[in-house]
């Protein structure tokens, strides 16, 4: 069984290291094209979703990916079918609300509880955030698809609690060099001060989703390229790309993109959020 603290930890990783695209059944599986056809073949909100678009990023949706972090999935680590659910069972987004336990209010969920509303599961990680992984649209733009970090606040969740699949021993003592997943530096009174571990969602960085402005420049240090004006079916402020690398250029921020693999300069890029 694996404890609270790994569980938590584990999902940080996740969220950080690898880029998600939200689908209906998505329990961590690496989209290919032969993934991407099956996830299309299984769920119709796929089939009128999911697009080229996502081949090679991970696929979530709000319980599956949590049960495939239980069965194995983890940002160095591949899942395949024969690990999902076979150490434990199967269950729904109700089911994982009705077995969770010792339930506290939202805002006392620790690292490793789950958290729960109706039709819609996530955990939390720690410090007052949670994950979970989402698909919304907001003024004819997708502003959310695949995991998301947010405050516990952020989500009406209506349960926060221990799920029965998860060791919680590891939270009876707090002590310096606890990753939760902050590094404890301090603790004074009963509380624990640290530095969290996580990226900030709110700047760029590997693995970013991002749109280009129209317009835009390429960079680089090519000098037969940059300079030169992106195509406008990618510079149009709605094409969507990933970033892959960061670097800076003659005194520029950049950021290699994978759709185009093209350098551009930060100036020009909007974080989908």
């Amino acid at each position: 069984m694996i404890k609270s603290l790994e569980f938590a930890n584990a999902a940080v990783e996740i969220y950080n290291k690898l880029v998600t695209t939200y689908a209906k059944g998505g329990y961590g599986q690496y989209i290919n094209q032969a993934t991407l056809t099956a996830l299309k073949n299984q769920y119709e909100w796929n089939k009128n979703h999911l697009t080229s678009n996502w081949l090679d990023t991970f696929a979530t949706d709000c319980i599956c990916w949590i049960k495939g972090e239980l069965s194995g999935w983890r940002a160095d680590v591949k899942i395949t079918p024969s690990m999902y659910c076979k150490t434990i069972p199967d269950f729904t987004d109700a089911q994982w609300g009705a077995m969770l336990t010792d339930c506290v209010s939202i805002e006392q969920a620790k690292p490793g509880y789950g958290l729960w509303k109706k039709g819609h599961a996530g955990i939390c990680i720690g410090n007052g955030y949670s994950l979970d992984s989402n698909y919304a649209v907001k003024n004819g733009k997708v502003v959310e698809n695949g995991l998301v970090l947010r405050k516990l606040t952020d989500v009406a969740w209506e349960k926060a609690g221990k799920c029965p699949y998860i060791d919680y021993s590891d939270q009876d003592e707090i002590k310096v060099g606890d990753v939760i997943p902050m590094t404890i530096t301090k603790i004074e009174n009963g509380i624990a001060y640290g530095e969290m571990r996580i990226s900030n969602p709110d700047t760029i960085q590997v693995g970013s989703r991002v749109t280009i402005d129209n317009g835009a420049k390429a960079g680089g240090l090519n000098p037969n390229y940059r300079g030169k004006t992106i195509d406008s079916r990618y510079a149009n402020n709605k094409y969507i790309d990933t970033v892959v690398k960061i670097e800076k250029h003659y005194g520029e921020d950049e950021a290699l993109l994978k759709g185009i693999n093209t350098w551009v300069a930060f100036k020009y890029l909007n974080l989908v959020e």
